[in-house]
């Protein structure tokens, strides 16, 4: 994935770039009835060309660490809704429960939030590692 963007403001070995957010209607706002009007993102980048404040600069992350990171914050969670709901009410149901589909509905919502947990630690240890990390590749003029 590749973007571009400004810089903010550098700490240390990291740039904070600022992109602007792609709106629903493909970036033709005058045409669109809706009024999105795109606004801006900043993010948190390793800046590994010494690029400097007010520089536009390429960003990009590698596809497979896109691809992993897109995995935990969109297939974890529902997959962690799916299987709480399906085990809580087959086992509320073999318990004699009446109302086992609702303590399933429960369950499910409690790994729902486990799963949330889970993407938190997974943010922490990614954001060390600098090869998951999005980084400035080239200062662009």
């Amino acid at each position: 994935m590749k973007e571009i963007g400004v810089i903010n403001k550098l700490v240390g070995d990291k740039a904070f770039v600022s992109f602007q957010r792609k709106s629903g209607c493909g970036d033709s706002c005058a045409s669109c009835k809706s009024k999105c009007g795109a606004t801006f993102i900043n993010t948190e980048v390793f800046n590994g060309v010494n690029a400097k404040v007010g520089d536009r600069v390429n960003v990009e992350i590698e596809n497979k660490s896109f691809n992993k990171m897109m995995f935990f914050a969109y297939i974890l969670p529902l997959i962690m809704l799916i299987l709480g709901t399906v085990s809580g009410n087959s086992m509320f149901e073999n318990m004699g429960y009446k109302n086992h589909e609702l303590f399933g509905f429960l369950i499910g919502v409690a790994f729902l939030g486990l799963s949330y947990y889970i993407l938190k630690i997974i943010n922490d240890k990614m954001k060390k590692d600098k090869n998951s990390l999005l980084r400035i590749t080239k200062i662009l003029k």
